[in-house]
């Protein structure tokens, strides 16, 4: 697995989003965390959950690859609620991790950071959106206006410490072709990567074309051109291919 990672702070004050990558024998893995709660809170509590997920992810080596995303994950949750348990403010942050190996991909994920497949030409959206944008595009998908609405972007699961409500892990592995490409990206990302959105730029990236040797980078900057100077998130976007 080859991976390729770039940031951009927005129109915010502070980056709080973090990810982490590490290779195993077995496969590698990568987390994106979109901190929340202000730069205190939020960065704090991305960096908390990413580096907690990899660390215990990194010691069940013992245990099946579901089980032991979804430890991590729950160790991770644990280290974000003991952070704040004495403080009036708290912090809480999304968290998206992948594992591939052998030839799929095995995913857990909390809040509306995306996973997304490139196949063919299309760009394919593999986890749930656990926000209320998810809820508006499933069961109002005409409501275009309600689902750009700031309401769209309210979280209904976070790592936060409390029980997660949400979490999208399946049991089944999902198999990948060779030609295939991951992307990785935090909610700064959601001006580009909608599946319909720029399409002839994002095949250009991603289709390895001489003139995109960093696809993350390329996919970032695609993504501040069409800001156009509004408002916009910090963005993180990881770009994994190679993948089988």
């Amino acid at each position: 697995m080859k991976v390729q990672a770039a940031q951009w702070i927005g129109t915010r004050e502070h980056q709080e989003d973090v990810y982490r990558v590490r290779f195993f024998p077995e496969g590698g893995l990568a987390v994106v965390c979109d901190g929340m709660g202000g730069h205190r809170g939020g960065a704090l509590a991305a960096a908390v959950a990413a580096e907690t997920f990899v660390d215990t992810f990194a010691d069940e080596l013992d245990t099946a690859l579901h089980e032991r995303l979804l430890l991590a994950l729950e160790s991770a949750n644990e280290a974000v609620g003991a952070l704040f348990e004495d403080s009036p403010d708290r912090g809480g942050t999304t968290l998206l991790a992948v594992f591939v190996g052998n030839g799929v991909l095995r995913w857990v994920s909390v809040g509306d950071s995306g996973l997304l497949l490139w196949r063919h030409g299309r760009l394919i959206r593999l986890n749930e959106d656990h926000s209320m944008r998810g809820l508006l595009q499933q069961y109002l998908p005409a409501a275009e206006a309600a689902i750009q609405s700031g309401a769209a972007h309210m979280l209904r699961s976070a790592v936060m410490g409390d029980t997660l409500e949400l979490i999208d892990a399946p049991l089944t592995p999902f198999p990948l072709l060779p030609s295939d490409c991951l992307i990785l990206c935090s909610d700064g990302g959601d001006i580009v990567l909608t599946p319909g959105n720029v399409m002839s730029e994002l095949a250009s990236i991603l289709n390895h074309a001489p003139e995109h040797p960093s696809p993350a980078a390329d996919i970032v900057a695609l993504c501040r051109s069409c800001t156009a100077g509004a408002a916009a998130d910090n963005t993180t976007i990881l770009v994994l291919d190679e993948l089988t």
